[in-house]
């Protein structure tokens, strides 16, 4: 096992990168695919990178790293592209043999379940606890930052307890979500 780079913790952006490598092994594992896993940079896959100006360089000499130093990815540019396009557009990232085994290691994520698949199957164990359907909350995981999902999932449940009494949305969000009050603003 190869340690995380020092700088992983504080590029946000390419740890979203990396978790897009593994939640696509996690529905289709490298054994089962015909081509190795490949993400093609551009807006829509890593924006920050497509914004100009010095984070942008930061982004792109982050991405080489774990090529040349961590040798994680593959970096294959493309071919013909507009001059005055910058280097990384469209290039595509692929994972090099290992990389896998690496990024699991350094991003803490065990084959197996994505973080989705782990929620959905969370929220099945305590569906009984549930006054209604679950189908709205398993279509997207939710976080909240020091929970994991069984105790988010307890704060969900809690809310049945006060289904009849004259709560607002925001007493309702502190009581059942360690103090949050806004919490559930924007979920309804």
């Amino acid at each position: 096992m190869t340690n995380a780079p020092a700088w992983l913790d504080d590029a946000t952006d390419i740890v979203h990168l990396l978790n897009t490598f593994l939640d696509r092994l996690d529905k289709q594992p490298a054994a089962a695919r015909r081509h190795p896993v490949g993400i093609v940079l551009n807006e829509k896959t890593l924006p920050g990178l497509f914004s100009l100006g010095d984070e942008a360089d930061h982004l792109w000499d982050l991405i080489k790293s774990l090529e040349e130093d961590h040798r994680v990815i593959h970096i294959k540019q493309k071919k013909q592209r507009d001059p005055f396009s910058p280097v990384y557009a469209h290039a595509r990232l692929t994972l090099q043999e290992g990389g896998e085994k690496r990024l699991r290691d350094w991003l803490q994520r065990p084959a197996g379940l994505s973080p989705l698949q782990h929620w959905r199957k969370s929220i099945e164990t305590v569906r009984s606890g549930f006054p209604g359907k679950t189908d709205r909350l398993s279509a997207h995981r939710i976080v909240m930052q020091d929970q994991d999902d069984a105790s988010l999932l307890a704060g969900f449940v809690r809310i049945g307890q006060f289904q009849h009494t004259a709560l607002s949305l925001r007493q309702l969000s502190s009581r059942c979500f360690q103090g949050d009050s806004k919490f559930l603003d924007s979920r309804e």
